[in-house]
């Protein structure tokens, strides 16, 4: 416990933290206490606690994912375990499903998957999108058709967010919302349709873009941006 003295130049929320707390971040974080200069000076002075598992055998970066917490919190944890050089602590696919079964919601599943290949993109090609997507269609594993809309942009696009225009985007939203206040709505009726749509939008945009990236030269840029 000396290891972790409380001093006056810690933050407030971590003065507040007990000894135990502060030797384990994964205590902290799963109180869904996210503050985050909190955190970052916890995993500064004691790095490896984000390694550290908890009797339920999850680090730190699991509670994060799976609270109520920021994503500015995430993106911490993964950055620092990136530096750090070390690998993703815990089965990353295995935690999508987690979220899908929880029913977070699909701007915060786009959200963490975007942390993950920003901070581990050697990942994209480890993880199996389409399996994913085809995992959740059956009808013991379906998803919340906005969270499935997120798996789906995923396995079609490295961005998984800016991955068609604005008014696809939109489209492809108001469509979401359609099938969600139906009273009749069975998310079984209607994976096909929303997977055909977004790679479709997802394929138009890819083509756009090729076609203004080889239009793009020096002699031409004006060109190009008169037309935009």
């Amino acid at each position: 416990m000396s290891s972790w003295p409380i001093k006056a130049q810690e933050p407030p929320a971590v003065q507040q933290i007990t000894p135990q707390f502060r030797r384990r971040l994964t205590g902290y974080i799963r109180r869904d206490c996210y503050d985050t200069p909190a955190i970052q000076y916890m995993i500064e002075k004691c790095p490896d606690a984000m390694l550290i598992k908890d009797i339920w055998d999850e680090v730190p970066l699991a509670y994060a994912l799976l609270g109520n917490g920021s994503i500015a919190v995430i993106n911490l944890l993964l950055m620092t375990h990136s530096k750090r050089r070390e690998a993703m602590p815990l089965d990353f696919v295995d935690m999508i499903h987690r979220l899908a079964k929880m029913g977070k919601s699909a701007p915060f599943v786009r959200d963490d998957i975007r942390a993950q290949r920003t901070h581990f993109p050697d990942l994209l090609s480890l993880v199996d999108w389409q399996g994913i997507v085809i995992q959740s269609m059956s009808q013991d594993n379906h998803v919340p058709i906005g969270t499935f809309c997120v798996f789906v942009e995923a396995s079609v696009s490295e961005r998984c967010y800016n991955c068609m225009s604005n008014e696809h985007r939109t489209k492809v939203d108001i469509r979401i919302c359609q099938i969600e206040n139906n009273n009749d709505y069975d998310v079984n009726h209607y994976y096909d349709e929303i997977r055909d749509l977004v790679t479709r939008y997802v394929q138009l945009y890819n083509e756009v873009a090729i076609i203004i990236a080889q239009l793009v030269t020096d002699d031409n840029v004006k060109h190009v941006l008169d037309f935009l």
